[in-house]
């Protein structure tokens, strides 16, 4: 057996790919209040919501200000309406991630929705947990905002 025969053969070269043309995202304009630059409208999601939920969790600072999410609650107000659904047997709450490090600034950033109207609070934590969490946010964070 020759063993020139076994040598693996090199790949032709092929010429190099143009990079892809540069993605553009629709800006939200006048026609399409409910669109957001770079997300997909809003209104078949939130007209479904309007029709089946019992609960809205909308993603909370810093993905959104809490005037984005009082204009998504605002938006869900009216396709309850347009479908004669009270808007109050749907319950808003906002989910906002917990830094560990800095307890205030989260009771700070969390005091704005809870004054707009969204509870419960949906908290969550950057992976790993820290030990004895559950304690830590009991008593740093939903204690002090539930007593203002």
């Amino acid at each position: 057996m020759d063993p020139g025969r076994l040598r693996p053969r090199r790949a032709p070269q092929l010429p190099p790919r143009e990079p892809p043309p540069p993605r553009t995202r629709p800006a939200a304009g006048p026609a399409d209040p409910h669109r957001r630059p770079g997300n997909t409208p809003a209104a078949p999601g939130v007209r479904l919501f309007g029709h089946q939920a019992a609960t809205r969790t909308i993603p909370g600072p810093p993905h959104d200000t809490v005037d984005h999410v009082r204009e998504r609650s605002r938006v869900l107000d009216a396709h309850c309406a347009a479908i004669g659904r009270d808007p109050r047997t749907i319950t808003r709450s906002v989910r906002y991630t917990v830094s560990c490090d800095d307890p205030a600034r989260d009771r700070a950033v969390l005091a704005e929705p809870t004054a707009a109207g969204f509870t419960p609070l949906v908290l969550g934590l950057r992976s790993p947990d820290p030990p004895g969490v559950a304690r830590w946010l009991v008593d740093e964070i939903v204690g002090p905002l539930r007593h203002g």
